[in-house]
């Protein structure tokens, strides 16, 4: 829990503080991914992508219209949120 703190905050923590260890590794079937494994993809993922982000952020070149822009998704990141939320499509892990 503390990791999984560390690396999401204490809104994810609290989402999965109160399972214990049954809860946490139990997966729907053997191919499919539990909570533990989730957690465990998101920490592995983030730890190697999150610094090349935020290098990558840091030397962009700042143009304050742009920056102050409202944000919205594209037709693909607004399908692919839809395909991997609890509602789409089922995506494999």
């Amino acid at each position: 829990i503390e990791e999984i703190e560390d690396h999401f905050g204490p809104d994810v923590a609290r989402l999965v503080d109160g399972l214990d260890a049954t809860r946490l590794l139990w997966r729907p079937s053997p191919e499919r991914w539990g909570v533990a494994d989730c957690c465990e993809h998101l920490i592995a993922t983030g730890a190697a992508y999150h610094p090349r982000i935020r290098a990558a952020l840091a030397a962009a070149p700042r143009d304050p219209a742009r920056d102050a822009a409202e944000w919205a998704p594209t037709w693909f990141g607004r399908l692919f949120v839809h395909l991997a939320g609890p509602r789409g499509r089922a995506l494999r892990a």
